[in-house]
């Protein structure tokens, strides 16, 4: 009976062994899936923001064009007083 007893909680052990190793891989796999995904979050970020510096330095160009023309509009009919 000892050792009937004995192969069955070794064969208890060996499955819960399994069972865990199993348990660790799905955690494993599923850490790396939600990792990936933030990582692939944080560079569209960052594209946005490229983007968004892009078009905040082109905005700016813009209105210091206007400035310089607005400028110059005002000297021509200044000039024409």
């Amino acid at each position: 009976m000892r050792s009937k007893e004995r192969e069955d909680l070794v064969k208890a052990i060996e499955d819960t062994k399994v069972k865990g190793g199993q348990y660790a891989e799905s955690v494993r796999n599923e850490m790396a899936a939600r990792i990936e995904k933030q990582v692939q979050m944080i560079e569209a970020l960052l594209e946005d923001k490229r983007n968004l510096q892009d078009s905040i330095e082109q905005i700016t160009e813009k209105a210091k064009e206007m400035a310089i023309q607005s400028e110059k509009q005002k000297k021509v009919l200044e000039d024409r007083l």
